[in-house]
This record gives structure tokens, C-alpha cells and sequence, in this order.
């Protein structure tokens, strides 16, 4: 598209042709004091809860709190029954331990969580018991999906009400398999991956509707691996590490779009591991815990993900002299100098998990050169991280990388 300005200058823009691409930036963080694998995680504001699991002295009750904004960890109360291989999940500032198995049978006991009192209790069991199994959340309630009973790959769904504190069966799950994961991205649940029979994984993806409790069948994940984990960030579920015979551990990254049906290779982990936990907090994928080997091998890692949103370029592309940013990284205040010709109205600031945080009006007379000063619409100072700037210009949109210093 050839585009004619003011000036003296012509510019050849294939903005059209410019698609999103995701990376992720690993950093290694402070490591969880108790290594173990097929534990438990959930978040619940800034602080991730991690309990249970297993590693070389045996079964684990043990709670331990990671503080994303300080890098810290802290203990809390135990479970009551030290377990491995069970659904966990949170809702309502609550925390729900579902299923597992304690080193003998395969449980349907549930526990739940208050982090303001720092207490467990228990509520109505599961009607089917197992392990292996996942939990996702949705229209609130919590849905246990999958497992196995000690011997053989479930397909069962059972819906829990935490207010009424009951259960319902639902709709089975097309696929028998165990030691899956799943994550719901508005309305939809995907249960993605695990163990189909003895130890055979697969990729498989199926998208259950709780509104009209049926089940379809996606495209399959690149890469067949059970014991593995996923976040979400920005709509995609993002799919980490996991297990395949013979002694396949993963650090392997894989997308999956909802919206597309389709999956993307993404940044793999720092640490190949499989038995580890995920979740996300402020479009940062924590990545906990683990094994590094098949039997053993248990670890503490604590990996964060930043997950990147920026342009890849397919076509020929000239910004300089429409759109300039200085400085660039910047920690305090970055001055964003828009060409005369390119008539935008207002800029928005975009935070990594595509919240707008802030839109800065184009004011008659300013010379189009606008200064930000890394605050959102209330004032407040926003933390140190990669931020998206958009500008609605000459009929198309422009994204630019914003990377704010600590």
C-alpha cells in the first residue's frame, strides 16, 4: 500500500501483512525450599500456593507460598493427609485439593483452603475416586476431569459446587487419560495431553462446553507428553515440560490458540523436567518443581516466563520517521514523537497480558511528541516489564515494544 504524505517523504507500509508473535523471556528465580513433583499450585492474587507431591523422603503435606513480588517463600498451614497426583485449583479466594493418591489408594476426599486464615477443610468427597486426574474452573464451579484409579485411565467428569458444596456427574471425557492438565480461557475447557494406557502419552485436545456439557475434539499437540503442566496468558494455553518413553523429559514450550485451533512452538524452559507444576500470575507463566529424571532427580526450580507480545515483520517496513521512541529501554519517562502526517487522536499502553493501563490523548499543540511517565489511569507507578504502546493511524494499527526498566 503506497501512501503519499505532506511532506516530501514517501513510505512503502505492509502493516497488513504484520501478524502477533509470542515469545517467552525464562528467568531463573528463587528456587522452592521443598523439591518434589506431582504437587499442587494455584495463585491467588500475587502469591503462588504449592503443596503436596512427592520426592525422596516420600509423601508431602507440606504448603509453601511464593511471593512473586519479593521473590520469597513462605510456609503455610499443612494438608491434612500427605498426597501426590491430585486436581488443584482456585475460586473465590479459595483453594481446592481434589483426588490423589496417598502412597496406598487413589482418594475422592476434598479439601479446601482460606488463605486469609490460613486453614484446611474438608468438604464433600468426589464420587469417583482417583488420581492422575486435573481441575479446571468454570461458571463457577470446578470441574475434575480424568485420572486414573491405580490401574486403569478415567474418562470421568464430575462438577463441584463450592457454595452448595455438592457434586454432579457430567458428560465423559471422549478420551481415557491420566496425569493430563487443563485450562479454561473464557467458556470453554481443554483438557490437553497425558497417559492414555501403561505408559503411552499422547497430544490429544478435547474442548468441553459446561454450558451445554458436551464435549469436541481439537487439533492434536505437537509434541505427546504426559505429567506435563499449562498456564494461560493473553488467551492462549501455554503447555510446559512432561514425560515420554524412554526417558524423554521435556523443557519443550508448545501454544495452542483456542481461536484458531492451531499450536505454536514457543521459548522452551531453562530446566527439562517433567512432574512440575504452572500457573500464571500477571501474564508471567511460573514453572515450579518437578523431576529432572525419570525416578528421581527432584528439584525446587522456580522458572518465570514473561511471555512477549511483539511484530513480525512480513513485508517491507518504514517507522522510523512516523513513530519514535526514546528512550529505549527507559526505567522513569519515555517520550513516544509521532509524525505530523500520521493524524492519530490518542495513544494506548498495553501491559503483557493485553490489559490496557493507559491511553494518552494527542493534545492540540504538543508537536506530537507525548511523554509517559510508566503510570497507569490512577496515578500508580506500574512495575518493570515489556508493554505494548498502539497507535490507530493512516487506516492501520502500529505496535511497538515498550521495555520498562526496574
Amino acid at each position: 500500500m503506497k501512501i503519499n504524505f505532506k511532506g516530501s517523504f514517501t513510505y512503502i507500509l505492509m502493516l497488513s501483512l504484520c501478524s502477533l508473535l509470542y515469545s517467552i523471556d525464562w528467568q531463573a528465580k528463587n528456587a522452592m525450599p521443598t523439591v518434589r513433583s506431582f504437587c499442587g499450585a494455584a495463585t491467588i492474587g500475587e502469591s503462588l500456593y504449592v503443596v503436596g507431591g512427592r520426592n525422596s523422603s516420600g509423601l508431602l503435606s507440606t504448603l509453601e507460598i511464593y511471593d512473586i513480588v519479593s521473590d520469597t517463600w513462605s510456609t503455610g498451614s499443612s494438608l491434612p493427609v500427605p498426597m501426590r497426583e491430585f486436581g488443584m485449583t482456585a475460586l473465590n479466594g479459595k483453594i481446592y485439593v481434589i483426588g490423589g493418591y496417598d502412597g496406598t489408594n487413589v482418594l475422592d476426599s476434598v479439601f479446601e483452603y482460606v488463605p486469609g486464615t490460613d486453614t484446611w477443610t474438608t468438604k464433600a468427597s468426589m464420587p469417583t475416586a482417583r488420581g492422575g486426574l486435573t481441575a479446571a474452573v468454570a461458571f463457577g464451579k470446578i470441574y475434575a476431569i480424568g485420572g486414573d484409579d491405580g490401574a486403569n485411565a478415567l474418562n470421568d467428569v464430575e462438577e463441584f459446587d463450592p457454595i452448595n458444596d455438592t457434586w454432579v456427574a457430567k458428560t465423559a471425557m471422549p478420551t481415557p487419560r491420566t496425569y493430563l492438565t487443563s485450562q479454561n480461557t473464557g467458556d470453554k475447557i481443554y483438557a490437553i495431553g497425558g497417559c492414555v494406557s501403561g505408559v503411552t502419552p499422547c497430544g490429544t485436545v478435547e474442548e468441553y462446553d459446561p454450558a451445554g456439557d458436551s464435549w469436541i475434539t481439537k487439533t492434536s499437540m505437537p509434541t505427546a507428553r504426559y505429567g506435563l503442566a499449562s498456564g494461560v496468558v493473553a488467551g492462549k494455553v501455554y503447555v510446559l515440560g512432561g514425560f515420554a518413553p524412554v526417558s524423554l523429559i521435556y523443557a519443550v514450550v508448545e501454544s495452542y490458540d483456542p481461536s484458531a485451533d492451531t499450536w505454536s512452538g514457543e521459548t522452551s524452559m531453562l530446566t527439562a523436567r517433567w512432574g512440575l507444576v504452572v500457573d500464571t500470575i500477571d501474564a508471567k507463566l511460573f514453572a515450579v518443581g518437578g523431576q529432572t529424571l525419570f525416578h528421581s532427580g527432584y528439584t525446587g526450580v522456580n522458572e518465570e516466563g514473561t511471555v512477549l507480545v511483539g511484530i513480525l515483520e512480513q513485508g517491507v517496513r518504514e517507522l522510523k520517521n512516523l513513530l519514535q521512541i526514546r528512550p529505549v529501554p527507559f526505567q522513569s519517562r519515555v517520550n513516544i514523537m509521532l509524525s505530523d502526517d500520521m493524524e492519530s487522536r490518542e495513544i494506548k499502553i498495553y501491559n503483557p497480558a493485553g490489559r490496557l493501563v493507559r491511553s494518552l490523548p494527542i493534545e492540540s499543540g504538543s508537536g506530537n511528541c507525548i511523554s509517559w511517565d510508566r503510570t497507569d489511569e490512577s496515578g500508580k507507578r506500574l512495575p518493570a516489564g515489556v508493554y505494548m504502546l498502539r497507535v490507530e493511524a493512516l487506516g492501520e494499527t502500529i505496535v511497538r515494544k515498550l521495555v520498562v526498566l526496574p
